[in-house]
């Protein structure tokens, strides 16, 4: 998982960090949860996204749900930009894995995407309301 944020300056006094993380669901004191909220802050979310929608099928699904869940959590924009790159089929079928972590990341992460009026047909045609459903 070789994700470079070299273009994203870290401050512990940003202003787009103290915003984004208004719930405390980000520990103050790790960087790699940092960059991802300045990430989420700023327009620079894009080659970010693309590298967790890849790692949705790899080894690293677990750290790359739960980040797209937190990205699409705090901005709308996310929420379109992640439904676009093609992340829809891959969090469904972390609703199916027998890891009830993995579970949670892909049901929380299509409930923020569902909160974006422009991805519900998108969702809907997917199976992701089915699924949900069912489990």
């Amino acid at each position: 998982m070789n994700r470079n944020f070299s273009n994203i300056s870290l401050n512990e006094d940003s202003t787009a960090f103290s915003n984004c993380n208004r719930s405390g669901e980000f520990p103050t004191t790790s960087l790699q949860s940092k960059r991802l909220i300045l990430a989420c802050a700023t327009e620079k979310s894009d080659d970010l996204i693309q590298q967790l929608v890849s790692d949705l099928e790899s080894d690293s699904m677990k750290t790359s749900g739960d980040e797209l869940r937190l990205l699409a959590k705090n901005k709308p924009e996310n929420r379109v930009k992640i439904a676009k790159s093609g992340a829809i089929k891959p969090l469904i079928s972390l609703i199916s894995c027998s890891d009830p972590e993995l579970q949670e990341h892909g049901v929380t992460a299509i409930l923020n995407l569902s909160l974006c009026y422009e991805n519900k047909e998108l969702l809907a045609s997917s199976g992701a309301i089915r699924l949900l459903v069912i489990c």
